[in-house]
């Protein structure tokens, strides 16, 4: 199992900059990964219907609260070396990239 615990790391985008926290959890049949925004975009809700292993990342898909019938998409990659890189794919923002990210807990 890829990741289980609390994370954080840093997004910076025109709408949206701050720290991001997310929980990597698995019931021993799927994963899911539960998304905090930043302020002012903490009342919004990514929700990932699907996660799953591809080598050494975890991708999914799912949806948000304030964009009805779009698709949110996530990959998280966990290097050898330790590092851990992630973005998700949030429909008219795009290509958003997740930084420094350290594990908490």
């Amino acid at each position: 199992m890829l990741g289980i615990g609390k994370w954080k790391g840093e997004i910076s985008t025109i709408v949206l900059k701050g720290t991001v926290f997310f929980n990597i959890a698995h019931d021993g049949k799927e994963y899911r990964v539960d998304i905090h925004l930043p302020e002012p975009m903490d009342k919004v809700k990514i929700v990932f219907d699907e996660i799953h292993e591809e080598n050494n990342s975890l991708v999914g898909t799912g949806s948000i609260s304030v964009m009805k019938n779009k698709t949110v998409e996530t990959k998280i990659t966990f290097e050898e070396n330790g590092r851990v890189k992630s973005f998700m794919k949030i429909p008219m923002l795009g290509k958003v990239v997740m930084k420094n990210i350290e594990k908490i807990d």
